[in-house]
């Protein structure tokens, strides 16, 4: 709050209650984090979900990945938009003294940052398209940023525990509100977005790059999001993106737009996806994307 880049800094308790997308809205970033049980995990995770397609950004925290009743679920979990996911080891939690580890020192999150130190942290694993920028010194994960979410595995409530290290952890949360609305978290921005009629997948694209990222909805590997970047040709009337040679994952993707209709398939190991989108007007827009 003392930061003069940001301009307001207002608090929703979410123990009893869940904010709409609406009063979500209503501001540039979102920093979630829990310290109880709770009954609305997966109705807040739905919301946070429809934050970050609408272009919402969102910072996530300990004990977001605590197992039991406590963890954030919801589409933010179960489609991945989270860097970080609970592994449902024991309790969740640590629950023991850490230092900084390893880290990018590149990173725009981790500039002024040197030390860190908690108490307070999740078991995590990396969810897939997810980059690491920094772990704790034992192994944990400490940050990791996916398309406009920053996950920070830290408890940053009024029970924080950060010993000496405050002003450098409160750099590093003011930091990635600073990357996200900057970069979006330093992953790849989408200009297109797509989504299959029968619900199966959804598909965002950088119509310049090439980059993409296939969500699975439905059937096999539902939950799971596919990043990669692929030869792209876009004219008047076509957009097309087919993977390169040799790539591990296959895509095949069609984007007619004088009928606003597109067409794909995706393939990566057993995982065989299709999209059909007979009417890519009314798609939602990805987060950090627009749309047409």
């Amino acid at each position: 709050m003392a930061y003069p880049d940001i301009s307001a800094v207002d608090w929703f308790d979410t123990t009893d209650q869940v904010p709409t997308l609406s009063q979500l809205q209503a501001y540039d970033v979102v920093i979630q984090w829990t310290n109880s049980g709770w009954s609305y995990g997966a109705a807040l995770g739905d919301v946070l979900a429809d934050y970050v397609d609408a272009g919402g950004k969102v910072v996530v925290s300990t004990f977001d990945w605590q197992s039991g009743s406590w963890d954030l679920s919801g589409r933010f979990v179960t489609q991945q938009y989270s860097p970080l996911l609970s592994t449902g080891y024991g309790e969740g939690d640590h629950y023991a003294p850490a230092y900084l580890g390893t880290y990018n020192a590149s990173n725009p999150i981790m500039q002024g940052v040197t030390s860190a130190y908690d108490v307070y942290r999740d078991y995590t694993s990396l969810t897939p398209g997810a980059t690491l920028v920094a772990s704790w010194d034992d192994g944990e994960n400490l940050v990791a940023t996916k398309a406009c979410v920053v996950a920070i595995n830290s408890y940053p409530g009024p029970y924080y525990q950060w010993g000496g290290y405050t002003s450098q952890m409160v750099t590093m949360y003011h930091n990635a509100v600073d990357c996200l609305m900057t970069s979006c978290g330093g992953g790849p921005t989408y200009d297109l977005s797509f989504l299959d009629d029968p619900g199966r997948s959804s598909l965002c694209i950088n119509s310049t790059s090439g980059s993409y990222l296939w969500n699975i909805l439905k059937g096999t590997g539902a939950g799971t999001g596919y990043t990669g970047t692929g030869k792209v040709t876009n004219t008047a009337a076509l957009l097309s993106l087919i993977s390169a040679a040799g790539n591990p994952q296959c895509i095949n993707f069609y984007y007619r737009k004088t009928s606003k209709a597109a067409i794909g398939t995706f393939v990566s190991g057993r995982v065989v996806s299709s999209l059909f989108d007979s009417n890519t007007t009314n798609d939602p827009p990805c987060g950090g994307g627009v749309g047409r």
